[in-house]
């Protein structure tokens, strides 16, 4: 789909070399459409400003440092909101005992639970309409 932009974002290195490889190995290679980029800056920073700058229409967070007080601080500030939010992956696995907090703040930004994915590998939320 060329109207599509995915933008990874991994400050792991080892996980970084094997997005690389697993690309490699199917003859594909990062570029504009599909790309990985570094993460290890601040994300209470780096988060909102790649939202600004691309405007994505979905947000895929997995993240384990984005804490339930982090994304209390972040989501609020997202700017424009993405229609979907979906928390996997290392995220969901470290903070689970506190996703009811989570959950909690994208109800109050005017986010409804969505989707049927298994709420042990992901969780989905989407933006009432007309509050994008």
């Amino acid at each position: 789909r060329p109207d599509l932009r995915v933008v990874l974002q991994e400050d792991n290195p080892a996980l970084r070399r094997t997005m690389t490889r697993i690309m490699a190995r199917n003859g594909r290679a990062f570029g504009r459409g599909f790309a990985l980029t570094d993460a290890s800056a601040e994300l209470d920073t780096t988060l909102p400003t790649l939202v600004q700058t691309l405007q994505p229409r979905a947000l895929l967070l997995a993240d384990p440092r984005l804490s339930p007080d982090l994304l209390a601080d972040i989501l609020p500030r997202l700017a424009p909101r993405p229609e979907v939010i979906v928390l996997y992956g290392r995220l969901l696995e470290t903070w689970a005992p506190r996703l009811p907090e989570v959950e909690a703040l994208l109800s109050d930004l005017a986010y409804a639970p969505g989707f049927s994915f298994d709420r042990n590998i992901a969780r989905g939320f989407k933006l009432s309409r007309g509050l994008a």
